[in-house]
Formats: C-alpha cells, sequence, structure tokens
C-alpha cells in the first residue's frame, strides 16, 4: 500500500510504498481544484521506498497525492495546516 503522513501536515510529509515488488513511480500532487502542484517519475526505487517531500510553500489546505505504479494507482488525501 501507500501510506501518506503525517496527515495533516505542516511543512514535510512523507509517502510510503510498503511492499512494492515495483521499481518505478511517479508521484504527483494536486489541489482541490486539480491543479497540478507537482509531479515527479522516479526508477530504482527500494522495495520500502519512502519519498520525503517539503511542502510548506504550499497553502492550508486540502491535496490529492497520487501515486501511479505500473500495476495500479493510488490517491490519497491530505490536508495542510
Amino acid at each position: 500500500g501507500v501510506r501518506c503522513y503525517p496527515n495533516p501536515f505542516t511543512t514535510d510529509i512523507s509517502i510510503s510504498l510498503q511492499n512494492q515488488t515495483t521499481h518505478q513511480a511517479t508521484f504527483t500532487i494536486t489541489d482541490i481544484t486539480g491543479k497540478l502542484i507537482y509531479r515527479k517519475e522516479e526508477t530504482n526505487l527500494a522495495p520500502n521506498y519512502t519519498k520525503m517531500l517539503d511542502l510548506s510553500y504550499l497553502s492550508n489546505g486540502v491535496y490529492f497525492i497520487t501515486v501511479q505504479l505500473p500495476s495500479e494507482t493510488i490517491t490519497k488525501r491530505v490536508i495542510k495546516q
């Protein structure tokens, strides 16, 4: 699965891919209106990979973190406060 923590967050957030056997993922963050905030494709990922992002520049509110894996796409709702 995919875990985003802490939620709610204030500055930094971690996106953890747990028990994934894939070596590739695309990370996307959008705001509540669907505006693209962040997008990055990464390869050569470890089996229990954790991506840490500094999102201190974002306004307080609701955001959606999408992790696109070769086999599935997972979206999590997070709150910045």
